[in-house]
């Protein structure tokens, strides 16, 4: 080691162009070559940064790179798509399977018609298939096998933009885009969303507001605010919308917009309802809508369930088996197959998974409540 230094110590002297062999010069080397370590090792990281960072891009570029083949062209037609608009729809799922490219097989032949105006639960433990069937009805995904038809018309015969003028989706995790509020709520851009953002919520003041495509399915229409107020309402946002300094102009997303609000997960989860509310559309799908909610607010959406679907067809999934009552007809997935189908009345009164569900779930309420009641805390027992 001494003569290591030694050597770099003369290596330095001969690179100053000094024959200074003090102390003072040997710090002065030592620092040089100190300086020169700490600077190579943040090029290192930064080409490790950037190896990173080109590997996430790459991602991005195979996705961009992704062929499209589901077009943008109108295939139904207009006045078609108006009726269907106005109108419960029906969907049918004919032998439908579907496995990754790995092989593994997640849903397995599975038969089933939703008819106009239904609500239907899916239940099932996690990795079922539950949210790789509603992917799959989104379109988002193929089958592997069989065919998926809505109005009796296959998914793929539809036209991008008039396929989802059909589906209102709530998963979930929701994506927040960083414009304004009502923009969010509403999907209208610019002026037909109200997108001029309040002063108070924008430091920015060169921000514009967002142009409409007009190959957005609501491209050229206007806030509806009576239809915005309910949905609000539904959805138990109102009142935290109301409280807002810019209420619908107030902006989202606080790493592109300094001083944009920010917002608890249950207010975005309710926010998201209120979006789905909105689009008004005649299939309504909702997994796992209260997850992020305290128990009055997921109450509170169970109770307007009813008045948020009315007449629509509606397909919910939810691991809570008490949220499934509000439904006509209940599906239990396994392993990809549906194993039963019925009431919760029905199922709950024969045996198979549901029940056992059912009964895992009501042991943590059922002597509690009975408890509290025996004590004189609730008239009627849950």
């Amino acid at each position: 080691m001494r003569n290591w230094t030694t050597k770099r110590f003369g290596t330095c002297r001969k690179m100053s162009g000094t024959q200074d062999s003090t102390a003072e010069g040997f710090v002065f080397c030592i620092g040089a070559v100190s300086r020169f370590s700490l600077s190579f090792e943040m090029l290192l990281r930064t080409v490790m940064d950037f190896n990173s960072v080109n590997t996430t891009i790459g991602y991005v570029r195979d996705f961009l790179g992704t062929e499209e083949s589901w077009g943008e062209e109108p295939k139904v037609g207009r006045e078609r798509m108006e009726e269907m608009c106005r109108n419960p729809v029906e969907v049918t799922l004919k032998d439908v399977s579907f496995s990754y490219p790995d092989g593994r097989t997640v849903l397995s032949h599975v038969n089933l018609t939703v008819r106009p105006g239904e609500k239907l639960a899916l239940i099932g433990l996690n990795g079922a298939g539950k949210t790789t069937l509603v992917k799959l009805i989104c379109g988002f995904y193929r089958p592997t096998d069989g065919e998926i038809l809505v109005n009796g018309i296959p998914v793929r015969d539809y036209g991008r933009e008039e396929y989802y003028r059909l589906i209102a989706v709530l998963f979930q995790d929701s994506t927040l885009l960083p414009a304004t509020l009502d923009e969010n709520l509403t999907g209208l851009w610019g002026e037909g969303g109200q997108g001029e953002p309040a002063e108070a919520t924008e430091p920015v003041a060169s921000r514009e507001p967002m142009e409409p495509k007009q190959s957005h399915a609501g491209a050229g229409k206007r806030l509806d605010r009576n239809r915005l107020e309910r949905s609000l309402s539904l959805s138990g946002f109102l009142e935290k919308y109301e409280s807002l300094p810019g209420k619908g102009r107030t902006l989202l997303g606080k790493k592109l917009n300094e001083g944009a609000a920010d917002f608890s997960g249950g207010e975005m989860q309710k926010m998201a309802i209120a979006r789905a509310i909105y689009k008004d559309a005649p299939f309504v799908i909702m997994d796992e809508p209260t997850a992020a909610l305290d128990p009055e607010a997921e109450c509170g959406v169970f109770a307007g369930f009813d008045r948020m679907v009315g007449k629509k067809t509606a397909i919910y999934i939810s691991h809570r088996l008490a949220s499934c009552r509000f439904c006509e007809d209940i599906l239990v997935f396994d392993h990809g197959e549906v194993v039963q189908r019925g009431s919760h009345e029905e199922l709950a009164g024969e045996p198979g998974l549901y029940r056992e569900l059912w009964e895992a779930q009501a042991r943590y309420y059922v002597p509690a409540a009975e408890s509290i009641a025996g004590a004189g805390g609730l008239a009627h027992p849950i």
